[in-house]
């Protein structure tokens, strides 16, 4: 190394001793010493930051040297160098390179005391004052040193390292202070004794020893030895830039570990390493290893050596690595254990894999050979920290009876064969597992049937805990989760219990019981008596054959009792509850179910009352009663002699084919008969009571009795749909009736009489019946109406149920039948019919011929009547008309051909007829006449019907009752194509113009699907209200479906009057309306709008507030229940009234441009003249929020022009009389209402054009009264007369005549209060 000295009085004093020492040969005097440690040891102590002392500093000559003894630093007073004597040989020849050569320096016996923070310091500071430059410096540079016999004490945290007797050398061809090109430095040392202490570690002593090169900053380690307590580790390696590598050997017997660790344990066998061990730059205390290891040893030594304590023994060959920092190293290893014991599993011989990592010690891929079988072994342990360790074993072929025994339980199942999985971890051995075991199984009850079964364990102290295991037989499975208290022979375990075949659990003691489903619940108490409590769910349940569906339970077995505490059954329609106990007195064994005693009680709710008869009965067939059985009862006895008791209730019920609402009945049934009483058969307003008896073989005994039957809930027994409820109301049947015999054939007879029933007030009369039934022939007899008509039958109720009747009908009225067929019947409907049919078929064909001589039909003023016989046939669910001819009048029709229904049609209508009739076809159509002539072809599929034909209108007549307007002259043509409806042309009158309509409609199914209809209007006058009538023309498209239409088109005002009166004082004072719920919609409110509205011309308004001519383009939106207006009204010429003055409308506009209603913003600008003032009125905004400005010229404040306005005075002219005013007007505003009603009426019967009443200011008197104005137009509405009176007053009345020469000329007479006469010509003109 170079170091500098830059201060000029060392190198003089430096030059200065060569040339003493040469004059005065070996002067060592005092006086030389002491001069040489004040130039040296305060550039030591500046160098180091320590301070430096000397005894004695001298210089020999021969050879040439500089010598130190007790050379000391200290720091702070604590000595941290100590060296007795110190020597550096000079070579002289450096002078001249102005540089100072130590061939060598020696070092005897040096002590070094320190730590790592202070000799960081001193390194630190020694760098800063080799980097100081200074004025004039000397090179210093050392070839060689030399230590001998030396010692070093240095402190780390929580230990130190100290060494004694270190020699060494160094010999550099480098200058002092840094690395050049020039030969390598060698160093070798060799320290006879390190003591390493550590914390919590026991003290190691090695002695170490080495030889290195250093070149270019790097040290090239040639030899490195280090030995303790019999075991050596030697390398060699490398260091450069702060990164080293080396390669190391070491023999570490097990010995000197169990010595150094004071371990008990043998110390057998010893460990080969072979590597790497590498330092990273900056890392200097976490060495990096990469070593291949192998040894032999006891495995329980290894765990002592790592304080852990676990039952693990045996021994141990291993051959593997080391890799990693120290402070995370990594091993692997195979590994072979003989005669182990494994946490209390016996292990003949194990191989495995062994690692470590973090601490802990893997052992995997473990095969071992144990209790005659074989298995694979894993296990960790924690060799840091707390004691800690898993242990893994899958065995496999190992007898069962070793397996249960290394958890202490025998569960009694017969021996076999088990493989699965024991573990352990902690630090107690408590191990868990799974298992999976096999036997022959084959035992007569259900354990004994037990084949396979598998789960988990944990075992814990005495109690082994068992989860997610599983018990099978061949139909039902076991799934199993809790503790067994082997200490205390106790058991709660969780059970989970399926069965495909719930047989497979009760058998051989109940067999009757079918279906598949689960157990849920908990087994507790002890081994020989345990109590199972849960929950039972069976899907598809028979018992006897009787279809519970889905069951579901609480109960509590023990051997001898069942407990049921809430048995739920459902199926798809019905449902069933039991509670209540059923005892097992002769049961030894669990699951003995044989001889049950039954305390129980039931509920059934919907359940089929066929399948529950043939429960009770156990015997097959089809009972005579059916429907739904609602039932509460109780059951009590054995199972061979039941006793059920309760009341019972039938919904949906039939006797045969007849519909019965419900039957409700009290019962008893002692396994032999049934017994029911005061049953009543129920349908809607009619009741049938009864009681009777059926035995266990099939035999029966019943009577009953009704009275006051509804015929239409009677006809409902047999008949579906509507058509029983459209006959006549109120009429009844008394009846009466019994039966005997078995299911198979029954013998019963009944008999009624039926009374009661009015249509429009005309009594249908009376009528009988009988019917008997015998071995399932079925014969009944009928008259009705006053034996008008009669129905006479037979059938056989077996197989297909051929029956065969004939229906006569004497001629009489019979439109109350109709009422089964018709919507909605016209008032005068009448209807009259003579005839007869016979019937006959099975319960799936009819087939019938009838023949009617007599048909006279009424209706809507037309009557009808047939030509000839009219014959029908209905065979194979088609009817066909053979004859069919109608007349009325010079109405006739025709209709020929078949329906077949769910089929297609095949028909021909042809005739000609009034429209009137329509009319029943719709209740919105108000008034519809005219005549017609028609002939329509229908085809086609019964989903896909299709029409072909025509149909000719004259003189018709149309109008809908949500519509004032009416069509009149109707005439044209329609014509149908298949699914077309097309409306070639109707032409026709409304409003006095004229009206063509044509379009297209497309049917389906016979109704409207969509339609497409052009309106063409001609000159059409509308009054829209009184005093606002509309002429317009215009073309309309409407189209659509019958729930979504729109009208689209464009409309021409030729002309419009609006001259209703507007009583604008009362809408001042009115508040604002409320929005009132609309009534019932219109058959057009939905349809929606797209109409343009627009005109120019003879577009007027002429009422007591305004006369003006207007122009308007207008776009009408929204539905016709709610439209939307957008667009512009606008007016340039006029007049304004406004408190008796007549403005001259200068500009007047409302736009409509409010999306959501209609709201017009409103500008209009007017002017007037009074006395010689001429005031503009300005008016804007919304009809609901408007601002009004007045202006004049000359200029005057507000209330001057409202004074003008209101009484004609200025206001400095009514003083004193202001108060009168302010009367008269609020008593005008306020009475608005009275006064717009009266000067209403006095207009209507004088014909005035205009009337008004107001306050007037005499101008003499000054005096307030009433001051009345009235207008007429003459002359074709060219000359304009304004009378103008004060009531009371003495003053001259006002007269104003106004002729109009043109639109923009006219000529103005006035004759004022004062008589005054005065004449102006007004000119007009219009700027754009």
């Amino acid at each position: 190394m170079i170091r500098k000295y830059s201060s000029t009085k060392l190198v003089l004093v430096s030059v200065a001793l060569l040339f003493v020492a040469a004059a005065f040969f070996a002067a060592r005097g005092p006086h030389i010493s002491n001069l040489l440690k004040r130039l040296i040891l305060p550039e030591l102590s500046s160098a180091t930051g320590k301070e430096v002392l000397a005894q004695k500093i001298y210089i020999n000559l021969f050879p040439l040297s500089v010598e130190a003894k007790e050379l000391r630093v200290f720091e702070k007073g604590n000595e941290i160098f100590y060296a007795p004597r110190v020597k550096g040989y000079i070579n002289i020849s450096g002078f001249l390179n102005r540089e100072i050569v130590l061939r060598r320096l020696a070092v005897k016996e040096p002590v070094l005391r320190t730590d790592a923070a202070q000799l960081n310091d001193i390194i630190e500071k020694v760098k800063e004052y080799i980097r100081t430059e200074r004025g004039f410096s000397l090179k210093v540079l050392l070839k060689s040193a030399v230590i001998e016999d030396g010692g070093f004490d240095f402190s780390v945290k929580d230990g130190s390292f100290r060494g004694r007797g270190l020699s060494g050398e160094f010999v550099a061809g480098l200058p002092f202070g840094g690395i050049s090109k020039n030969p390598a430095s060698r160093m070798s040392f060799d320290l006879k004794e390190m003591t390493v202490a550590k914390k919590e570690l026991p003290v190691l002593k090695a002695s170490l020893s080495a030889a290195m090169l250093l070149k270019d900053g790097v040290i090239d380690l040639k030899k490195f030895h280090s030995g303790f307590y019999g075991s050596s580790v030697e390398g060699a390696g490398r260091y450069s830039e702060g990164n080293s590598s080396f390669e190391i050997g070491a023999n570490l017997l097990v010995k000197s570990f169990r010595d150094v660790f004071g371990l008990k344990g043998r110390g057998d066998g010893e460990i080969r390493a072979k590597g790497v061990v590498s330092f990273e730059k900056g890392e200097m205390t976490r060495p990096v290893l990469d070593l291949k290891l192998k040894g032999d040893m006891y495995v329980q030594t290894l765990l002592e050596f790592f304080k852990v304590d676990e039952e693990v023994e045996g021994a141990l060959t291993f051959s593997g690595s080391l890799t990693g920092p120290v402070t995370g190293l990594k091993g692997h290893a195979d590994a072979r254990l003989r005669n182990g014991n494994l946490f209390s599993v016996s292990v003949d011989d194990l191989k495995c894999k062994v690692a470590y990592e973090d601490g802990i010690l893997h052992f995997s891929e473990g095969e071992a050979s144990l209790y005659n079988g074989k298995a694979s072994a894993g296990a960790t342990v924690r060799v840091t920290g707390e004691s800690y360790f898993t242990l893994d074993i899958k065995a496999s072929d190992i007898d069962s009876r070793a397996i249960f025994g290394l958890i202490d339980w025998d569960p009694g199942i017969p021996a076999g064969k088990v493989k699965g999985e024991l573990s352990s971890s902690g630090s107690e051995f408590d191990p868990s597992g799974w298992f999976d075991y096999e036997s022959p199984g084959g035992g007569n009850d259900v354990l004994g049937r037990v084949s396979k079964a598998k789960g988990f364990f944990i075992k814990k102290g005495p109690v082994i805990s068992f989860y997610e295991s599983e018990a099978w037989t061949d139909k039902s499975s076991l799934a199993f989760s809790g503790d067994l208290d082997i200490s205390r022979a106790s058991l709660s375990i969780k059970t989970v219990l399926r069965t495909a075949d719930i047989r497979d659990i009760t058998a051989p003691y109940l067999v009757e019981a079918k279906g598949s489903g689960d157990f849920t619940g908990i087994v507790t108490g002890s081994f020989s008596d345990p109590s199972i409590n849960g929950r039972i769910r069976l899907i598809n349940a028979y018992f006897s054959e009787y279809n519970f569906g889905r069951i579901h339970a609480d109960v509590a077995y023990r051997k001898d009792m069942a407990e049921i505490r809430d048995l739920s059954a459902e199926n798809q329609t019905s449902a069933a509850s039991v509670k209540g106990l059923i005892r097992f007195r002769d049961a030894k064994e669990l699951f003995e179910l044989r001889r049950p005693e039954y305390n129980l009680s039931a509920t059934i709710r919907n359940a089929d009352l066929e399948g529950f008869l043939k429960l009770a009965y156990k015997k097959a067939f089809k009972p005579l009663l059916q429907g739904t059985l609602n039932a509460d009862f109780r059951i009590s006895g054995t199972e061979t002699k039941p006793f059920y008791e309760g009341s019972a209730k039938i919904d949906k019920a039939s006797i045969g084919d007849a519909k019965i609402d419900s039957v409700t009945m009290q019962m008893t049934y002692n396994y032999e008969e049934l017994v029911f009483k005061n049953a009543v058969f129920s349908k809607n307003r009619s009741g049938l009571r009864a009681e009777g008896r059926l035995n266990q073989d099939g035999h029966f005994s019943f009577r009953a009795e009704g009275n006051e039957i509804l015929v239409n809930d009677m006809l409902n027994l047999v008949l579906s749909g509507d058509f029983a409820k459209k006959l006549p109301a109120e009429m009844y049947v008394n009846m009466k009736a019994e039966g005997r015999g078995t299911l198979d054939k029954p013998q019963i007879s009944g008999e009624g009489s039926v009374y009661g029933g009015k249509y429009k007030g005309i009594d249908l009369g009376k009528g009988s019946f009988k019917i008997s039934l015998k071995d399932r022939a079925l014969v009944f007899n009928s008259s009705l109406f006053n034996d008008k008509l009669t129905f006479n039958g037979n059938a056989n109720l077996v197989n297909n149920m051929p029956w065969k009747a004939r229906l006569e009908i004497r001629s009489g009225r019979y439109d109350f039948l109709t009422g089964a067929f018709l919507k909605d019947m016209p008032d005068d409907l009448l209807v009259q019919l003579k005839g007869y049919a016979d019937l006959s078929g099975d319960k799936d064909h009819v087939t019938a011929t009838a023949a009617i001589s007599q048909l006279n039909i009424t209706l809507y003023g037309y009557s009808f009547s047939n030509d000839s016989d009219i014959r029908l046939d209905l065979f194979d669910r088609r009817i066909t008309f053979t004859s069919l001819n109608m007349r009325s009048g010079s109405t006739s029709f025709s209709v020929s051909g078949s329906i077949g229904f769910a089929r297609g049609y095949d028909l021909t209508v042809e005739g000609s007829s009034a429209l009137s009739p329509l009319k029943g076809f719709s209740n919105k159509i108000a008034v519809i006449r005219g005549d017609s002539r028609f002939v329509f072809a229908i085809t086609g599929g019964w989903d896909s019907p299709k029409i072909n034909g025509g149909l000719d209108i004259k003189n018709g007549q149309f109008g809908l009752k949500d519509i004032p307007h009416r069509l009149s002259s109707l005439s044209g043509s329609v014509y149908f194509d298949e699914e077309k409806i097309v409306i070639q042309r109707l032409s026709g009158k409304s409003g006095g113009g004229d009206v063509d309509i044509t379009g297209v409609a497309y049917l389906q199914k016979f109704r409207l699907k969509r339609f497409f209809v052009d309106l063409v209007l001609r000159d059409i006058s509308i009054p829209v209200s009184s005093g606002f009538d509309l002429n317009f023309e215009g073309n309309f498209l409407l189209k659509g479906t019958p729930d979504s239409r729109i009208i689209s088109g464009n409309m021409k005002l030729n002309r419009a009057s609006y001259r209703q009166r507007v009583e604008w004082k009362s809408w001042l004072l009115m508040a604002k309306s409320v929005e009132k719920p609309r009534g019932e919609a219109g058959a057009f409110d939905n349809t929606a709008l797209n109409i343009r509205m627009h005109g120019a011309d003879n577009i007027t308004v002429d009422n007591n507030v305004a006369r003006a001519s207007l122009k308007m383009d207008l776009l009408l939106r929204g539905t016709v229940g709610s439209p939307l207006i957008s667009g512009r009204i606008e007016s340039r010429t006029g007049t304004v009234y406004f408190r008796n003055n007549e403005f001259r409308i200068l500009n007047a506009v409302a736009d409509f441009v409010d999306p959501r209603k209609i709201n017009p913003q409103i500008e209009i600008t007017a002017e007037t003249s009074i006395r010689g003032y001429n005031i503009r009125m300005s008016l804007d905004g919304h009809p609901d929020h408007f601002n009004l400005s007045l202006a004049s010229d000359p200029p005057l404040d507000e209330a001057d022009m409202l004074a003008l306005l209101t009484v004609g005075r200025l206001g400095k002219e009514m003083k004193g009389i202001e108060g009168g005013i302010g009367a008269g007007e609020a008593t005008s505003f306020l009475t608005g209402k009275l006064q717009d009603v009266v000067e209403e009426r006095v207009r209507s019967l004088t014909g005035l054009d205009r009337l008004e009443v107001g306050p007037y200011v005499s101008k003499t008197t000054r005096s307030v009264s009433p001051r009345v104005t009235v207008s007429k137009r003459l002359l074709g509405d060219k000359l304009f007369v304004t009378y103008s009176s004060a009531v009371g007053s003495t003053e001259n009345n006002i007269l104003k005549l106004e002729y109009l020469f043109s639109r923009n000329i006219s000529l103005v007479g006035v004759r004022d209060e004062k008589g005054s006469i005065g004449g102006d010509v007004k000119f007009r003109f219009e700027f754009k």
